[in-house]
């Protein structure tokens, strides 16, 4: 009875290990909706991920034609002023974001450059136990790094994501589009 308790549980956790097959693309950039924020056109994105990796976003422009709008050169005129940056923060990666829309185009994309974690939950746990062993040597207590390898963010790969056009239309009676 053991036996068998002992295989199915290496069976699970074989199942945990394997990487996970997708079809398409693993990340997509979508237009959630369109709205009115304290007076200010605001759209808001998703980063949809495929296959439920943890993701962290990293960088974002506005495209308005041939420039490029960085969130550096609207230090108060980049995110929606409801919510704030989204990039840097793996626990905000996967949620939707509001961006300002420019006053300065009438039509627009945005792109977002993103880190995800590896599709390996395998390569993950290995990940973990080089950083929980390093900062042991370095003379952390086990919980101080345990916590922090299960809490950090074992980045993978990149990629950058562009969105549909959109439009600057008029908003009727300050409702969603």
């Amino acid at each position: 009875m053991l036996l068998v308790g002992l295989l199915i549980f290496v069976g699970a956790f074989a199942l945990l290990l394997r990487p996970k097959n997708t079809t398409g693309p693993v990340l997509r950039l979508n237009i959630v909706k369109q709205t009115l924020v304290e007076g200010k056109r605001v759209v808001f994105f998703r980063v949809n991920v495929a296959d439920g990796r943890r993701i962290q976003l990293v960088g974002a422009q506005r495209l308005c034609g041939d420039r490029k709008e960085d969130p550096s050169q609207f230090p108060n005129g980049f995110w929606a002023p409801s919510q704030g940056s989204p990039l840097g923060s793996p626990q905000k990666g996967s949620k939707e974001f509001g961006v300002l829309a420019p006053t300065n185009a009438s039509v627009w994309r945005l792109k977002v450059t993103v880190w995800m974690e590896s599709a390996s939950t395998r390569k993950r746990f290995d990940s973990m136990r080089v950083l929980w062993t390093l900062m042991r040597k370095r003379g952390s207590s086990v919980y101080s790094a345990t916590k922090a390898s299960w809490q950090a963010f074992y980045t993978a790969g990149s990629e950058a994501l562009e969105s549909k056009w959109v439009t600057n239309s008029v908003l009727r009676d300050n409702k969603d589009l």
